[in-house]
């Protein structure tokens, strides 16, 4: 099932977590550009939603440790007609 947390962030506009894949999509304020990480343990998530810079836990956890890569939508997300 995906979750998509709302989140106070300079940075980051959405995280949402598809916990029966694992997988961790972030959409960036700056360009928008949303990005899928596969293999995201859920205590990184949880510890993500916790942390005081969304940002800098991001660029120092999740981006060094998983690959990422670019998506259009969120699974289930249907594009407006």
């Amino acid at each position: 099932m995906l979750r998509i947390h709302p989140v106070a962030s300079m940075s980051i506009d959405v995280v949402a977590y598809e916990d029966d894949a694992g997988v961790l999509y972030l959409r960036f304020k700056d360009t928008k550009a949303l990005y899928a990480y596969d293999a995201v343990p859920p205590d990184l998530v949880e510890d993500l939603l916790a942390a005081d810079s969304k940002g800098t836990y991001v660029n120092d956890v999740i981006k060094p440790a998983f690959r990422a890569r670019r998506v259009q939508k969120l699974p289930g997300a249907r594009r407006a007609s």
